[in-house]
């Protein structure tokens, strides 16, 4: 009876998931709304652009380019800040502009699920500027909206993590959820170990937790995590910086690691994965029933900071900045 509330525990938070309700949330830092307008005919020059989005952006991987009517790109446009106020809110300022038509390119990755989106407008500054065509993007060929799609390394590697996971977890989770209340319910006593008394197949039950199949399961859901996290930080880094993953040592890679929200995701999530290795049980007998908690404990919260970086953070009511690795050391 004991083992009961235990269970109770986990169908109880299950129900409360269930109930709170689905939370829409967008998918990708998409422009919402920008100043000068898409298509606006201005009477002044502008002296900032002001993008919003749908999710916060991550700035030091985020460009904004101006380009003239013939399409040819206009010096002196500053680099892209979050405003102090709105974390969604991209502000870049503009040098003296003279009349004429303008398109405004922009490229964002977004730092809830580090996905980069591109896309374009243009505005006019002049009433008498106005083209007989129409206010339209003029960017020589280049494209006016993209976005970064699946590919198969990045698939491969979330599914990797997320097979990993899944053995971390249940493996973790049998010892104390299954196999130990299945023994409790026999009548036999915790970890016990065989008697001459025992009847062989309650024996073999008692020294499941120990066999080279549930060490090996753990082992190898283990190494699928630890790769996948750090193969993920290299493929996070090229599509951040728009470069092929063989480019990414450097500049690109240090600067998601130590700059942004996902690298501090990443550093959490490694140091447990590490903390997990040291925990990882054996098939010595001395394993005890506090290392399976402990191991089922650190699997979950793996899984937590996983979520942390999916579109389910987007929510505002889940997402929440995080300082970046560089700017704790540097308190």
């Amino acid at each position: 009876m004991r083992h009961r509330w235990r269970w109770r525990l986990l169908i109880g938070l299950f129900t409360v998931v269930l109930l709170s309700g689905v939370i829409r949330v967008s998918a990708h830092a998409n422009l919402v709304r920008s100043e000068p307008a898409a298509n606006a005919v201005l009477d002044a020059a502008p002296t900032q652009l002001r993008l919003w989005f749908s999710e916060a952006p991550e700035p030091r991987f985020s460009e904004v380019q101006l380009f003239d009517k013939t399409g040819r790109r206009a010096t002196g446009v500053g680099s892209p800040q979050l405003d102090s106020k709105d974390n969604k809110l991209l502000v870049a300022s503009l040098p003296p502009l003279p009349f004429g038509t303008y398109t405004v390119a922009w490229r964002v990755v977004s730092a809830v699920d580090g996905h980069a989106v591109a896309g374009a407008f243009a505005f006019v500054i002049g009433r008498n500027q106005i083209p007989a065509g129409g206010i339209r993007p003029t960017l020589n060929g280049m494209a006016a909206d993209s976005s970064s799609g699946p590919t198969i390394p990045g698939v491969a590697t979330r599914w990797l993590g997320y097979l990993g996971l899944a053995m971390l977890t249940g493996g973790f989770a049998f010892v104390p959820l299954v196999l130990q209340p299945a023994l409790r319910s026999a009548g036999t006593r915790p970890m016990q170990k065989r008697s001459p008394a025992s009847p062989p197949i309650l024996a073999r039950y008692v020294s499941a937790s120990y066999t080279p199949a549930l060490f090996t399961l753990l082992t190898t859901g283990w190494l699928l995590a630890l790769i996948a996290t750090l193969a993920g930080a290299v493929l996070q880094a090229a599509t951040s910086a728009s470069v092929e993953p063989w480019a990414v040592l450097g500049s690109p890679l240090v600067t998601l690691l130590n700059a942004t929200r996902y690298g501090t995701l990443f550093w959490v999530r490694l140091i447990i994965l590490l903390l997990i290795g040291l925990l990882l049980p054996s098939k010595h007998k001395h394993t005890t029933l506090r290392i399976w908690w402990m191991g089922l404990g650190l699997s979950n919260i793996v899984l937590l900071i996983t979520s942390l970086g999916s579109h389910a953070a987007a929510s505002p009511t889940l997402f929440f900045p995080l300082p970046s690795i560089g700017s704790i050391w540097q308190r």
